[in-house]
């Protein structure tokens, strides 16, 4: 298969560059995730490395399984048991490996966010905390803060009372989950960062045996993730490769409101070091991030606003991404054009029209209905319309144009 064909110039020429590091810069939209997907499968197919001797690393299991299946598209490999997934989960994979040396039971379990703060909670409660003044969250939100910036308690300064409290309440929580053998989302990176940054037997197995790593949306990686990817590089670039895609230009303008943990509100360029803002943390959930960098710069160029019915807007540059849902009866009647995909039978194109189905979660719209109801494993939206007319004429469109089956 040529698996060159469909890319343009610059992509190509990403794809196969040389064995040596290298950092692809392109906005939103542009096939960066098609570049590092097909990197690796050129790579397979040139005989340059073995599916076990590379490791890529996205940012959402819904992107690590697209990837795998682009791979499975593109070559007659098996992915199972290729490092391919996010950060938290190639982690995991390491520490079952390593458990031992990791400190942790083989059979280690991992807290996700409601977890953790009920685990969190139960310490607070037979430890006497009063949650009128540090609430569970503050706290969930202090110590994730402290182990992303790769920080454990005894290295966290203690300035006041105060600060210590939470600097006490990080040392027995971590002592609670030593005890119970689980671990939270942030300790997986952490303690696979301490992993390898001490074993250097086990650091020196991985810097041999991943000649390429290669990482989607470089941007969005905080400090201890980049620090992880160090260990794994070798130093000395000779043994492996870095290849990295990102977008260098994802900004909001001036005067942005920014919704802090707390509830209050400040201004994008009152934001400093530290803060902790509201932000989305996987799995379609908003919780508190801390900001650990802050970057501003002027500059002449295009925008884009994006106002709501109720007056609000947000104004950025064309290459930030803006996430938004469809609610049933909450936001007026549409025909969506989609894309589903199921295993064994492939892509299908299709109209979502006014049907819809309830749910113990609420009204389901039509095109996830019935992708739940077909085993759908992937449903993309490409296009909304609000005359059903419209939305067959593009359909058909689309179906003559890249050949997708449709269905009527």
């Amino acid at each position: 298969m040529d698996l060159l064909s469909h890319l343009n110039d610059p992509q190509r020429a990403a794809v196969t560059l040389p064995d040596q590091s290298a950092l692809i810069l392109a906005g939103a939209g542009s096939g960066k995730t098609r570049v590092l997907t097909n990197r690796i499968a050129w790579l397979i197919q040139a005989g340059r490395v073995s599916p076990q001797g590379l490791l890529a690393v996205t940012f959402t299991n819904k992107a690590a399984k697209e990837m795998l299946l682009r791979l499975s598209a593109l070559l007659p490999v098996n992915t199972r048991g290729m490092w391919i997934g996010t950060f938290h989960g190639l982690c995991n994979r390491m520490l079952r490996a390593h458990h031992r040396d990791a400190g942790l039971p083989q059979t280690f379990q991992i807290l996700d966010s409601a977890d953790q703060l009920a685990a969190i909670k139960r310490l607070m409660k037979a430890s006497g905390v009063d949650e009128t003044r540090f609430s569970p969250r503050s706290v969930q939100q202090f110590i994730n803060g402290a182990k992303e910036d790769g920080l454990r308690a005894a290295q966290l300064p203690v300035a006041d009372q105060f600060n210590a409290k939470y600097v006490e309440l990080f040392a027995a929580y971590d002592a609670q989950c030593q005890r119970e053998g689980v671990v939270d989302f942030a300790e997986l990176l952490l303690r696979s960062y301490e992993l390898l940054e001490r074993h250097e037997p086990i650091r020196a197995h991985y810097q041999a045996r991943f000649k390429h790593i290669l990482v989607d949306e470089f941007q969005d990686t905080n400090r201890l993730q980049y620090r992880w990817l160090r260990l794994l590089a070798d130093p000395g670039g000779v043994r492996n490769s870095v290849f990295a895609v990102g977008d260098d230009d994802q900004c909001l303008v001036e005067g942005t409101e920014i919704t802090l943990a707390s509830g209050d509100v400040k201004p994008i360029e009152d934001i400093v070091k530290g803060d902790v803002v509201r932000c989305g943390i996987g799995g379609g959930k908003i919780g508190g991030g801390v900001v650990s960098e802050v970057f501003a710069r002027q500059e002449a160029t295009e925008l884009i606003t994006v106002r709501t019915e109720t007056g609000k807007q947000i104004t950025s540059t064309p290459e930030h991404m803006h996430f938004a849902g469809y609610v049933v009866g909450q936001l007026p009647a549409m025909y969506f054009v989609y894309l589903l995909y199921k295993a064994g039978v492939g892509y299908r194109l299709a109209v979502s029209g006014q049907k819809r189905k309830k749910t113990a979660d609420g009204v389901m719209p039509g095109f996830r209905h019935r992708a739940s109801k077909e085993g759908g494993e992937h449903v993309w939206i490409i296009a909304s319309f609000d005359e059903e007319k419209k939305a067959r004429d593009h359909q058909r469109l689309l179906s003559l144009k890249y050949r997708w089956k449709s269905v009527v």
